[in-house]
């Protein structure tokens, strides 16, 4: 249980209340939450686990990342590209943000004095 992050569960606890999908899972313990997910059985953790809510998952599985890029002409044309390391739950969160931030082009325009940006 060390290794998981008591962070990223509250996260996933708050987005699963918001959407009503886990509604019975408020007050429960980090260790009956990942056994209500089945990535935790007779005490052990399960691979999922460590991948949705470790605190470092590229410790114990190198390739949990995502990688975004924006190419411009064609495909040898990298604009721009990131990486982007944790955590499943922390990674939806971060991804939308990032792109939004960085890679996708807000179109503005003007209608009077009321500025609309409108994305791609």
């Amino acid at each position: 249980m060390e290794d998981i992050e008591s962070s990223s569960i509250e996260l996933f606890l708050k987005d699963a209340s918001k959407s009503g999908r886990m509604p019975e899972s408020h007050g429960v313990s980090n260790q009956e939450l990942l056994e209500k997910l089945r990535v935790m059985e007779n005490g052990k953790m399960k691979r999922g686990a460590l991948i949705l809510f470790g605190k470092d998952p590229n410790k114990f599985y190198p390739n949990v990342a995502i990688q975004i890029g924006r190419f411009g002409k064609d495909d040898a044309d990298l604009l721009f590209h990131e990486q982007i390391e944790g955590n499943i739950t922390w990674l939806l969160f971060q991804v939308p943000r990032i792109l939004n931030n960085k890679f996708l082009v807000q179109r503005v325009r003007f209608e009077g004095l009321q500025r609309i940006e409108k994305g791609e």
